[in-house]
């Protein structure tokens, strides 16, 4: 489960190193080629961001994509709205996405089965997937933004994850799966998160309920007594009182 931790650190750091490099290479015909397969890798970065945003649950209004500035975005119908895990997992998408795309790409390149040019497909590839993968400064801006908007949900959040991902892992712990299919740890933490956040809203209404309860028993028991106090001890009035007197 925690295997991908390193995968992703390691293509990030990739990422972070390589493309300074390869962009600062003077020869043209390797620099048009490099932006032309940094656009591959910038159409990658984009369409995880429009993936995830999907997955969880986030409008998307447009995705754009620059060639000649080697760029993208994607903008949200209700930017507003969005929490701080729906931000982190978003503007963390393109990592993700391009680290098992790479392990992809590395374990066909390595396949003692497939051809020389394969393998030249692969590595090409992998170059345009690297130049991509790390989340952009805007993204971590966004992160922070999305973090501040609501800092006590923002706590509840990370309460929530903090709880789901060693739930996950005991659960699981016992689980031999292959490596390619370590998404599935995901979707349990996913899982895992919303049957506690829907389990503590429930705990939370029923809370609600029973104090609204005891609330209208205690107002319908004041209620009775006052009228058992008028009923029953009312004060007799004097007879004469009972005289009518004209007015004055």
């Amino acid at each position: 489960m925690f295997e991908d931790i390193g995968l992703f650190l390691v293509i990030l750091g990739l990422s972070t190193i390589l493309p300074p490099l390869l962009f600062s290479i003077k020869n043209k015909l390797i620099k048009k080629t490099l932006y032309f397969l940094g656009f591959i890798g910038v159409i990658v970065h984009e369409l995880s961001h429009a993936l995830m945003c999907i997955f969880v649950g986030e409008d998307v209004r447009k995705v754009k994509l620059d060639r000649k500035k080697i760029k993208g975005s994607v903008a949200l119908k209700y930017p507003e709205r969005e929490t701080f895990l729906q931000a982190l997992l978003t503007g963390i998408a393109p990592l993700i996405i391009s680290s098992y795309i790479a392990w992809l790409l590395l374990t066909v390149f390595f396949n003692h089965n497939i051809n020389d040019y394969l393998r030249i497909g692969c590595i090409i590839l992998f170059i345009s997937i690297i130049i991509g993968a790390s989340p952009s400064w805007q993204d971590i801006r966004l992160i922070g933004n999305a973090a501040k908007r609501d800092l006590s949900y923002t706590l509840y959040q990370i309460l929530l994850i903090s709880i789901s991902i060693p739930l996950v892992y005991l659960i699981t712990l016992n689980l031999d799966l292959p490596y390619y299919f370590s998404p599935i740890f995901y979707i349990l933490i996913a899982i895992c998160y919303y049957i506690l956040k829907y389990s503590f809203l429930a705990i939370k209404k029923l809370i609600i309920r029973i104090r609204m309860n005891k609330t209208t028993l205690r107002q319908k028991d004041i209620y009775n007594t006052k009228n058992f106090y008028k009923n029953r001890h009312k004060p007799k009035k004097h007879p004469e009182e009972l005289i009518e007197r004209g007015q004055w």
